[in-house]
């Protein structure tokens, strides 16, 4: 009895091996979202696209690779140039839908060994890219990094991110100060996502003219789809798998019991 039980409990541990990391992974919510950078220094340009292997959709695009120092087609990073150290630039991320956000993370370059990441800045959130709260703020950093800038903080309802840069790194030429940062990730629970526009409601035929019936279109129709995504994306997938798993740990049980008693 004492092997069985033993194998029950170690068959249990295998599957809650398997299953809790999956419960207990975070999303990145700014995956592949929308970015764009602004300035009204008339002496930055608040993104280098296209030059080398930088651009402003690699915040959000999940990978912040190793640079070799020779490839030239690497998607490396962010990076915004100013004639003067300091400047104003902004890089909002639209995250499409609101969110409860608690988590930034900021994760340097490996272009210069991180040591373009900004002197001074702030990350900021928003619902409505017009009253913004600070969640984060950092001035008089210099250096080479590889450490990523993970700020944790109190929920903040928020469908936009913004990192304002007022201070570039020292890193320079003879025509700007530089700032590069790789990757901004941003964790959260979904709140809600944008409402559709309010369709025109036609306006009434006059009685004396006749009009042929408009044939259903498929946007009239009854669309269950979404109703029948909602039941799958519902369904507790975890756990069913648990449930499962002790059921086939009860079988076993039952058949070494059974053979025993024969």
């Amino acid at each position: 009895m004492k092997k069985m039980f033993c194998f029950a409990v170690a068959l249990m541990i295998l599957v809650s091996i398997a299953v809790v990391p999956a419960m207990a992974e975070e999303e990145n919510v700014a995956l592949y979202k929308y970015v764009y950078c602004e300035s009204d220094d008339p002496g930055a340009n608040p993104s280098l696209e296209g030059i080398a292997f930088f651009s402003a959709d690699f915040l959000t695009d999940g990978d912040a690779p190793e640079w070799d120092g020779v490839s030239q087609d690497t998607p490396l990073c962010w990076y915004g140039g100013s004639t003067t150290q300091d400047t104003n630039i902004t890089i909002t991320v639209d995250l499409e839908n609101t969110y409860a956000l608690r988590k930034i993370v900021l994760v340097p370059t490996s272009f210069l060994n991180g040591m373009n990441m900004p002197t001074d800045f702030k990350v900021l959130v928003s619902k409505d890219e017009s009253d913004w709260v600070t969640v984060a703020e950092v001035n008089g950093r210099t250096g080479a990094t590889s450490e990523n800038f993970i700020y944790e903080f109190e929920e903040e309802e928020a469908r936009y991110i913004m990192v304002s840069i007022t201070k570039m790194s020292p890193v320079k030429d003879d025509s700007f100060y530089y700032s590069g940062i790789a990757e901004l990730e941003a964790y959260g629970d979904l709140l809600s996502t944008p409402t559709a526009e309010p369709t025109e409601v036609p306006q009434e035929t006059p009685a004396d003219e006749t009009t042929e019936e408009p044939s259903e279109t498929p946007a009239a129709t009854k669309d269950n789809t979404d109703k029948e995504d909602d039941k799958k994306s519902d369904f507790p997938v975890v756990p069913v798998a648990i449930a499962a798993a002790a059921v086939v740990v009860i079988a076993v049980v039952v058949v070494i019991v059974k053979k025993k008693k024969s």
